[in-house]
């Protein structure tokens, strides 16, 4: 029985998540290094319907240059939808630049629009991203156990203006970034899976589709540890950056996801 459902993608699965945009691409042209590197303050939020608002800010990542391990200390977060009030975000902790919704006063909803704004001594930082308002929707799969593989197949519905992902684990399915097409036929990486597996269909927005074309000259295959200097190195003036983020670098962006757990089926010889 094929169980699907809207969620939102875990907190701790969204460092992995990004790590996947920035695998399986194609190489770019390469761009020299800047003549000087520059600090420059970075943010990464990316929101979902049914999530708890979250920013966090970091800095980018200039070789040689000895890390901080408290960015902005005096950064006040603000968020809201679009034509509503300004909802001051919560720090988590005084060592951590991360921010919260404490209270859920702002309610991400498919097709609305979000604004972001950073205040520190130092910079204001403005972004603004739009939820998805289609989704790609999964109508039939299968997983199929063939000679030590998994192999999915079956046929998905995609929207007509956003790009979509298959992931597994946090990894990508076949070697195509992007469902070109609805007919799914592609295999899935094995990671000691026994009876069922969760496949999840992640309808992505322009922002978060133009990062990912941003970053295709670094071909990664490295498991993301779970840090922001990975994701602050990027934007190290090596590459060509893509940012949505005024007066600063990084992303605000957002995402739908469906999860399909299915059942590992044995194909017959």
């Amino acid at each position: 029985m094929l169980r699907q459902e809207a969620v939102g993608l875990p907190h701790s699965a969204i460092c992995l998540f990004l790590a996947v945009l920035m695998s399986f691409c194609t190489r770019l042209a390469e761009e020299p290094l800047p003549p000087l590197l520059r600090v420059e303050p970075l943010v990464f939020s990316l929101l979902s319907p049914d999530k708890v608002f979250r920013v966090a800010l970091s800095e980018t990542y200039v070789p040689g240059r000895e890390e901080t391990e408290v960015y902005l200390p005096d950064a006040r977060v603000f968020a809201c939808e679009a034509g509503r009030d300004w909802v001051e975000l919560t720090r988590e902790a005084p060592d951590k630049a991360l921010y919260i919704d404490a209270a859920a006063k702002i309610s991400v909803c498919r097709g609305k629009c979000y604004r972001l704004r950073i205040e520190s001594s130092r910079v204001t930082m403005e972004a603004e991203t739009k939820i998805p308002d289609e989704a790609g929707h999964v109508l039939v799969l299968r997983c199929l156990r063939h000679e030590g593989r998994l192999l999915l197949q079956g046929k998905a519905e995609l929207p007509n203006t956003y790009k979509c992902m298959l992931l597994h684990q946090g990894r990508l399915t076949g070697t195509e970034l992007f469902l070109n097409s609805g007919n799914i036929s592609v295999e899935v990486y094995d990671r000691g899976v026994k009876d069922s597996i969760d496949i999840q269909l992640l309808t992505l927005d322009p922002v978060l589709e133009n990062y990912q074309l941003a970053v295709a000259i670094e071909q990664s295959r490295k498991v993301w540890p779970g840090e922001m200097s990975l994701f602050a190195g990027y934007y190290n003036g090596a590459l060509p950056s893509y940012s949505n983020i005024q007066n600063g670098v990084g992303i605000f962006g957002s995402y739908l996801i469906e999860t399909c757990r299915l059942p590992i089926e044995t194909e017959l010889p």
